[in-house]
């Protein structure tokens, strides 16, 4: 059997602003109805050939990661909270680790959720290959057909061909990054292909080169989960412990340092989606959301996501990218700058920088309506089963009205069942909580008043998602 490893940590921001750190592009419909985690967790589903996956995430996107995994019917095997961000040497290694506890020889599929395959079939004959060669004790990579000389991406150029696996090389060279003049060379050249990010090797294997070449991080792994607690499914590696490793891939880390490593010719038509042009060839029969008028537009890839009229004459080889609170235009050719543009508002302390207008919690979401001086409206979905916490707040008062579903509302030691068109007022200190105990999603608004309206503003007694001791910005 193989175990599935899928990382789905990243705060990706080259998809900005649809994509941002509080709801990065693996966990948004991009291309298919499905999330990119989503469309990733389906490629393993076979349990003939794999486990349940191994997830790893930060704290922020474990709700996201069972949410969606729950709602595509799929088993998880265990989610791994990673305290700090580390990049992937440590965070493999944290599951290698796991598995290797218990069967030291486990397969181990390590792969990217921000990925989009195209030929399931192919992908899935190129992994059973991949393992074979992983069985003879290599480390494996994926190698995707180089078609365009890539700057943004690594290169693996294939060696002598490996003895009974298809498609199997062994490595030759790595490159990392190359300049647009070596880049067309590869191209040109034919062996080489780009580094997919995507890996197959027993734990037993990536653990000992580890710890050869970083031995540092194996001890700060190692007694990062000896140190740290496990809640169900949910293993919560100890923070102190797991800083102390070096910050590294595992391509500099350990595969570009190793004489055994093997490449699998997987031509499965694989792409990254690492900007808004490349999206915009993939999402090539995009229909036009029809608040979109283009007139004399060449090449132009346009994309709504709130509603407005949008109008535009005369663009040649651009992306305009629409939401709620942001707009995007840009380029093509500059797309890849997107991420300096978030560093920029990052500086300005732009809140749109990482956050959506629409704010998503374990229990639901929330929308800012409209503020005005010592109050604020915001707009709630509470999902079916979702439980706000028990909570009061310091300086302000709220007034919940229901607008559609049925609410179980709690104020001080007052239960009772609401209704659409009902309300309710909650004074200042007064602790309360909010559910939905019905099958349907409960929509309300919350009229806010109080000398103070922020987030922080939250003191929670109780919480069914285990927040108590989290940031009260959470709520």
């Amino acid at each position: 059997m193989i175990h599935p490893v899928i990382l789905c940590g990243g705060a990706g921001t080259r998809l900005w602003p649809l994509s941002r750190a509080d709801l990065p592009k693996q966990f948004i419909r991009l291309i298919s109805n499905r999330t990119m985690l989503q469309d990733t967790a389906l490629l393993v589903q076979d349990r003939t050939h794999y486990t349940p996956a191994i997830y790893l995430t930060g704290e922020d996107y474990r709700f996201l990661v069972e949410r969606q995994i729950k709602a595509i019917g799929q088993d998880i095997s265990h989610i791994i909270m990673e305290p700090h961000r580390r990049n992937t040497a440590p965070a493999i290694a944290l599951a290698a680790l796991m598995l290797a506890r218990k069967t030291p020889d486990a397969l181990m599929l390590v792969m990217p959720s921000d990925h989009i395959i195209k030929n399931v079939s192919r992908f899935q004959d190129c992994v059973q290959q991949a393992a074979i060669a992983a069985r003879q004790g290599y480390l494996v990579t994926f190698g995707m057909k180089a078609t365009r000389p890539e700057t943004g991406f690594g290169y693996v150029q294939e060696g002598t061909p490996l003895t009974g696996v298809r498609y199997g090389y062994q490595v030759k060279n790595f490159t990392e990054k190359p300049d647009k003049k070596h880049a067309q060379a590869f191209i040109e050249d034919g062996t080489y292909h780009w580094n997919s990010g995507m890996f197959l090797f027993t734990a037993a294997r990536y653990l000992n080169e580890l710890g050869k070449e970083q031995p540092g991080i194996l001890k700060a792994c190692e007694k990062a989960l000896d140190k740290g607690v496990a809640k169900g499914r949910a293993v919560y590696p100890d923070a102190d412990a797991f800083v102390q490793a070096n910050s590294i891939s595992i391509d500099y880390a350990v595969m570009e340092k190793n004489r055994r490593t093997a490449v699998i010719r997987g031509d499965f038509g694989w792409s990254d989606v690492g900007s808004w042009s490349v999206l915009a060839k993939l999402d090539g029969e995009h229909e036009l959301e029809n608040t979109v008028v283009l007139k004399d537009c060449v090449d132009t890839y346009v994309r709504s996501e709130s509603g407005r009229v949008i109008a535009a004459i005369g663009l040649v080889d651009h992306v305009v990218i629409d939401t709620k609170d942001a707009l995007l235009i840009a380029p093509k050719n500059r797309a890849q700058d997107v991420k300096d543009i978030v560093e920029i508002l990052r500086e300005q302390h732009v809140e749109e920088a990482d956050s959506h207008a629409c704010v998503r919690r374990p229990w639901g979401t929330y929308e800012g309506v409209h503020v005005g001086k010592m109050h604020q409206v915001k707009h709630i979905v509470v999902d079916p089963g979702g439980k706000l916490s028990s909570q009061y707040h310091h300086h302000r008062a709220e007034h919940w009205i229901i607008v559609s579903g049925t609410a179980e509302v709690t104020v001080d030691y007052d239960t009772k069942i609401m209704h659409e068109n009902e309300s309710v007022y909650i004074p200042v200190e007064a602790i309360h909580r909010l559910a939905n105990l019905s099958d349907q999603p409960l929509h309300l608004i919350e009229v806010q008043y109080g000398d103070y309206l922020g987030e922080d503003d939250i003191v929670r007694l109780d919480d069914i998602y285990g927040r108590i001791n989290a940031p009260v910005a959470a709520e």
